[in-house]
């Protein structure tokens, strides 16, 4: 080892910009030799491993200027005597297995690069993708290969933990035009890193010591395959490399990796799996196939569960097992089982006469539903067990987390042999972007085309049948805990160290052989101590899959829940972000900009909290939190419908069922009625927006400015009051800079938020089946809206219901919604065909919420126009297709006004009364029950009493002096009207929109079982909700 100084001769190559230092031997310290010789070859990228002395540089990932200060250590020449018991020594190991021809001396070099006594700056306040990447250029030859890895303790043992860094993609991933491999790392800080304090996401450094060590090695190794010519062979690309390693590991005789297809027949006398021959499996006996998992084979998955096998068999539940070999990594679950296919025929079976049950564990449960969704006849696949089934594993979704997924996998794949562990080994050569493009992988990541269309289909065949099987792993022991809190960061609390427990669990809902199978209940079902690849061999996990395939009777399953005694979230969004930027977008704005706006520039401000049990204690301290604490995080439906359920679990609620309301942004941005000119107001409001927002943002400095540099007070209270406002006033600037709230892709958000909503409702229908019950966003404006409600709308379809959000801009009584000799839906207008279908509306219905961002609007039926002095006399006026002009807008009256004024003209209860009047038997519920004003409360009440199907919801009622009110006035006052009112009213958070007036949502819950007694709550949460879905 040798110290290098940050000195000029560090920077000799870029003295001036100081991009990067060179690593190097004290050997090559000669100025001369690295300005004439070294340097022209790095730069030029011409040879560079040729360079003695030289062996790398080091730098900024983003190339900005070196700023570090004190100094690092790193090899010399590199050591190549490996000793038994030190941190590298099983790498080598598993590099001899992958390359059988590799000496340990002369062609395994250890590079080592010590960081421990550099400091680099990092910003006061950050996110963990924030914190600064370098980037390390390793120079080697095309026949040499490249292992780097954190090693995050000084001691040079087999305890010392490491952490895998993937290079970066050579072009086209070859191997035989590159002179070095780049790798991009974070930053180890000096000092620990600590959560910044009621702001989640965010982190600054302790004043503690960091106990991870910064050094990062990197092993470099001859990659040398013989020929049958006995001579050494160089080979070009990655896909080549690891093949032929995959080749290698596969002929060893422990059977556990397979590169080949392979099918096979459970030999009882041998009590093992043999390969089937022509004539051997026979289409008329009652069959099980096995489908092994990941980086394994039928012996690797299932070799501890061999004697329980020969028990289905003796026992004569199955008169064959049979099991299908296959590659899981250059093979996704499509490639696999065509090739199946081809295997049965291969050996004479074109069709089974029974049904043939499955057992897929880990990425063999992925081949076992893309098998029962084919449409194909020679397998009838009856009942699948899915034991610890890839569906989605989180490690494959980011970067560094997929050599964290790698390491794992590693771990688990030890225990049945070298084989498997020296294939996850030979990955971590190569890029992020080649390992996770392989299609065994690719088929289990989130998102992922591949597995999407497997996991949120319907089987084949309507009587298959899903026992999902599902395990969850904590460790013992301080190493094993500390690495599990890594692991539990990225797939939730509970999980297999590979695959989340919940992943595990889901399965397509109306197919589950599972008393009240619900996908948010996983923890009721879950096996523990249990680690991947291990489930199958727990007594818990066969006897349930005993019970399953011989003692279940499918047909006493309540499939619809009808029995079911779970509680409801009778009004539930689950926006994923590229909805809610537009939509929060003037709701963040105008409260920021309202606080700053004082009729006394000498008033000072109120504070500014983060302590969300200081609720509504400012409106800048309730937005700002929101921003930290939903903006961080970009969430699709499935994680918000996640947190939503983690929030019932944690606060013991029994909620379980949901009505899912769809909302539809990009209509809010329209303004004529049969033009749709969305996308260029979106244009004009997003210039609006930005200046308002860089506005904003220019007050933040100035009020910065004011304290930190004139030392003057601009909070209300005391120095340090002052200072932790100006502190979290910092932080904001810097998070909402960095989100780009309006940024241009407001724009594509938008416009694709309506089919991306409609994917993702069809996905949660379809896994949680009869607990969930998504309502359509129905603007008549949409084209082609009524050809969505006739195809997604009704039983067996998607969608329950209807969504109606009048305030985005047009009328309750549009023609398309009012007028039945309109045909827009079936022939009729929407509330006709909702009577004639027994369809239930769910409408918005308050003076707040939302609204259309326009303020000149063309309208197509009745509006409300207030009485001139009149504060609450209301009269209909008919618009065809005119247009009306809003007087409040973000920059005139503020966001509040401007929705309130809205709401008023398209949404007030009287024009509600003209289509009730005309439709009596229509099912409606007013949402919210009018928000916050007790004249629109009073006015929904009265048609809730008048109209036999109307009901209405408390969703987003935050405030429990209102909910007390509501309580008095119907709940605790015995009557006629009150027993209507109470058969009317359903429970609803309007999560996470309610979360945005500044509440804690197990205060939100807390506030309704304050105001309610548990009877009252239940019946809102049970029987209202079964009465108004009609189920």
């Amino acid at each position: 080892m040798r110290t290098i100084e940050l000195d000029a001769r560090s920077f000799i190559a870029s003295p001036e910009e100081k991009k990067f230092i060179l690593l190097r031997s004290e050997t090559a310290d000669d100025e001369t030799y690295l300005t004439d010789f070294a340097i022209p070859k790095i730069k030029n990228r011409d040879n560079a491993n040729n360079i003695p002395g030289v062996w790398g540089t080091l730098g900024y990932r983003d190339n900005s200027p070196i700023d570090w200060t004190g100094k690092l250590e790193c090899s010399n020449e590199g050591n190549n005597d490996f000793k038994e018991g030190t941190t590298v020594n099983e790498e080598v190991y598993l590099l001899k297995h992958m390359y059988p021809d590799l000496r340990l001396s002369g062609e395994i070099k250890e590079k080592v690069i010590n960081l421990n006594q550099l400091e680099i700056p990092l910003p006061e306040v950050f996110s963990l993708e924030e914190i600064p990447q370098l980037r390390l250029d390793i120079f080697l030859g095309k026949d040499e290969g490249a292992l780097a890895f954190y090693q995050l303790n000084q001691e040079n043992n087999e305890e010392a933990e490491h952490e895998f860094i993937l290079p970066q993609a050579t072009v086209d991933h070859k191997t035989d035009n590159r002179d070095r491999l780049k790798y991009y790392f974070n930053v180890i800080p000096t000092k620990g890193i600590e959560e910044v304090q009621d702001i989640p996401g965010r982190y600054k450094l302790s004043s503690k010591i960091n106990d991870k060590d910064f050094i990062v090695k990197v092993l470099l190794f001859k990659r040398t395959f013989t020929t049958k010519k006995k001579k050494s062979k160089v080979l070009a690309s990655s896909s080549e490399i690891v093949n032929l390693v995959e080749e290698k590991l596969a002929t060893y005789p422990d059977g556990l990796l397979v590169k080949d297809h392979i099918l096979k027949i459970f030999n009882t006398a041998k009590k093992n799996f043999v390969r089937a021959q022509p004539g051997s499996i026979d289409k008329a006996k009652k069959t099980l196939l096995l489908l092994h998992g990941t980086f394994a084979s039928t012996k690797g998955s299932f070799k501890e569960v061999y004697s329980w096998i020969s028990t289905l068999i003796g026992e004569h539940k199955y008169e064959q097992v049979i099991a299908f070999d296959h590659p899981t990594l250059f093979y996704d679950a499509e490639m696999n089982i065509n090739v199946l296919f081809e295997k049965l025929k291969a050996v004479g079976l074109e069709k089974f006469d029974k049904e043939v049950d499955l057992i897929g564990t880990s990425q063999g449960g992925l081949l076992a539903q893309y098998l029962a969704n084919m449409k194909q006849d020679s397998i009838k696949v009856g009942k699948v067990a899915l034991v610890a089934s890839a569906n989605g594993v989180d490690y494959l979704t980011f970067g560094q987390n997929v050599a964290t997924g790698l390491k794992l996998f590693r771990k688990v794949m030890m225990k049945l042999g070298y084989a498997p562990a020296a294939l996850i080994s030979a990955l971590f050569q190569h890029s992020v972007d080649w390992v996770i493009s392989q299609p065994g992988l690719a088929v289990m990541t989130p998102g992922d085309k591949r597995l999407t269309d497997i996991i949120y289909q319907k089987p084949n065949l309507s009587k298959t049948r899903y026992l999902p099987v599902a395990g969850n792993y904590h460790a013992t022991g301080w190493f094993k805990k500390k690495l599990e809190f890594g692991i539990d960061a990225i797939l939730d609390e509970e999980n297999d160290w590979v695959v989340g427990t919940k992943n595990q669990f889901k399965a397509p809902g109306e197919y589950v052989a599972l008393e009240a199978y619900n996908p948010g209940k996983f923890r009721e079902f879950m096996i523990n101590d249990a680690i991947h690849g291990s489930l199958i061999e727990k007594d818990e996990a066969q006897d349930m899959i005993e019970h399953f395939f011989f003692h279940t009777d499918l047909g006493s399953i309540d499939m619809k829940h009808k029995n079911v005694l779970d509680r409801f979230d009778a009004h539930l969004h689950l926006f994923g972000r590229n909805v809610i930027t537009g939509r929060i977008i003037l709701l963040l704005l105008g409260d920021l900009l309202d606080y700053f706006k004082k009729d006394d520039p000498s008033e000072m401000l109120d504070p500014i909290s983060l302590r969300e049990e200081e609720e509504g204690g400012g409106k800048l301290s309730r937005v700002i939190r929101n921003i930290f604490k939903y903006f961080l995080f970009n969430k699709g439906a499935h994680q918000m419908l996640h947190d939503i359920e983690e929030e019932y679990y944690d606060i013991k609620s029994g909620t379980y069922r949901y009505v899912l309301l769809m909302f539809d942004l990009e209509m809010t941005f329209r303004n004529k009625y049969d033009d749709d000119n969305s996308q260029e107001i979106i244009s004009k409001h997003m210039d609006d927006f930005k200046e308002e927002h860089d506005k904003f943002l220019d007050s933040i400095s100035n009020a910065v400015d004011q304290f930190e540099k004139k030392g003057k007070k601009i909070f209300k209270g005391s120095k340090v009051v002052n200072e932790d406002s100006v502190k979290i006033l910092k932080y904001a600037k810097t998070i909402l800079k960095g989100l780009k709230l309006v940024d241009e892709n407001v724009s594509g958000d938008t416009k694709d938020s309506f089919e991306k909503q409609l994917e993702e409702m069809r996905q949660l229908k379809l896994i949680y089946g009869a607990d969930m019950f998504p309502f359509l966003a129905t603007d008549p404006r949409r084209s082609g809206m009524g050809k969505y409600i006739e195809e997604l709308v009704g039983p067996g379809k998607t969608f329950h219901g209807i969504k109606i959000y009048t305030p985005n801009g047009y009328s309750p009584t549009d023609p398309h919604l009012f007028d039945p000799d309109v045909s827009f839906v079936g022939g009729t207008c929407l509330y006709q065909w909702c009577i004639d279908h027994n369809i239930a509306i769910m409408a918005h219905n308050s003076d707040a919420g939302f609204a259309t961002f326009t303020d000149r609007l063309q309208v197509n039926g009745d509006v409300c126009i207030q009485e001139p002095g009149d504060d609450c006399t209301y009269k209909l006026e008919y618009l065809d297709k005119k247009y009306i002009d809003f007087e409040y807008n973000l920059k005139k009256g503020g966001f509040g006004k401007a929705v309130q004024e809205r709401a008023r003209r398209l949404n007030h209860p009287c024009i509600w009364k003209k289509v009730l009047t005309r439709y009596p038997d229509l099912k409606i519920c007013f949402a919210h029950f009018g928000g916050g004003s007790e004249k629109w409360q009073d006015e929904i009440a009265e048609l809730v009493k008048n109209f036999k199907h109307v009901y209405t919801d408390l969703s987003c009622q935050t405030n429990l002096e209102m909910l007390e009110k509501i309580s008095k006035k119907y709940f605790k006052q015995n009557s006629a009207e009150n027993e209507k009112m109470r058969k009317k009213i359903m429970y609803g958070s309007d999560y996470f929109l309610n979360m945005l007036q500044g509440i804690k949502f197990e205060n939100y819950y807390k506030h309704f079982r304050e105001a309610f007694s548990d009877e009252q709550l239940k019946y809102m949460s049970m029987d209202v909700p079964r009465s108004f879905l009609g189920i």
